[in-house]
Order: structure tokens, then C-alpha cells, then sequence
């Protein structure tokens, strides 16, 4: 389903991370999740959960205001593109048996390379629903 779509375009809402619980029975052996929550131009809301997450490589710098293309010329923005800014382009491979890599680059020039184990993603409603209930939250009908 969000392969067919593709993610281009898609503005980065949230990125999270999370350890979860790591004592116990059983013992989780990869125990940390990242959580992308992205708007989609189609006006869906996609969120992209990784689990068994072992490695997390991303890169950041919003005073940045250079990027290299795949052209491999370094173009300039000429105002603030608003922190990571938009998806552009991805790879999702495999590692080996067992994990599965995702390289993702941002038009900020960000990048997000995760090394994990499973990933699901889920659709929500409509930004535009979405923001009409927000803004009628508490408000009687």
C-alpha cells in the first residue's frame, strides 16, 4: 500500500523514539522503536513505525542551508525550509536475514539511514478532517 503511493513530497510531523521496557521476562533483545508521523500530498496522515531498531544514524544540521542534489551539485535554499522539511527520497533494502536497512533523505539535506527488524504503517483520516477536529475539540454540536 505506501510503496504504491510513495512518500515524495511528504511533510515529517513527528520523529520519535522510545526504549521500551528492557527488564523482565522475557527480555526484549532489540528493544527500541522510531516513529515517523508524515502528511502525504494525497492529504493522509501515514505514521511509519520501526521495531528492533539496532542502529539509528541521522544527521541534522538546521543551520544548514546548503544540499547536495543527486546531480551532485550542491544547491542553496533561500530561506528556512522549516527544520527537517519534506521526504525526499528513500531506500529500503536488506541487511542480512534478519534486519532490513531504510536510508532517507529530507530536502534539508537531513538523513535518516535505521537498521531494524519490522516496520509498519498505518493511514489516519484526512489532515484537513484532522484539523477541522482539532479546532472543534471541546466544542458542543
Amino acid at each position: 500500500m505506501l510503496w504504491e503511493i510513495g512518500l515524495h513530497d511528504s511533510e515529517v510531523l513527528a520523529l520519535h523514539t522510545k526504549n521500551l521496557q528492557t527488564w523482565g521476562r522475557p527480555r526484549r533483545k532489540d528493544p527500541t522503536e522510531v516513529t515517523i508521523v508524515l502528511w502525504n500530498p494525497n492529504e493522509y496522515v501515514y505514521t511509519l513505525k520501526y521495531s528492533g531498531v539496532t542502529s539509528i544514524d541521522f544527521s541534522f544540521n538546521w543551520r544548514s542551508k546548503m544540499y547536495t542534489g543527486f546531480d551532485g551539485q550542491d544547491h542553496y535554499f533561500d530561506e528556512d525550509q522549516g527544520g527537517i522539511h519534506t521526504w525526499l527520497y528513500d531506500e529500503l533494502t536488506s541487511f542480512n536475514d534478519s534486519y532490513l536497512e531504510h536510508e532517507i533523505e529530507f530536502a534539508s539535506g537531513a538523513r535518516l539511514v535505521l537498521l531494524f527488524k519490522r516496520l509498519a504503517c498505518t493511514r489516519s483520516v484526512a489532515k484537513r478532517r484532522y484539523a477541522e477536529a482539532q479546532r472543534n475539540r471541546g466544542k458542543i454540536r
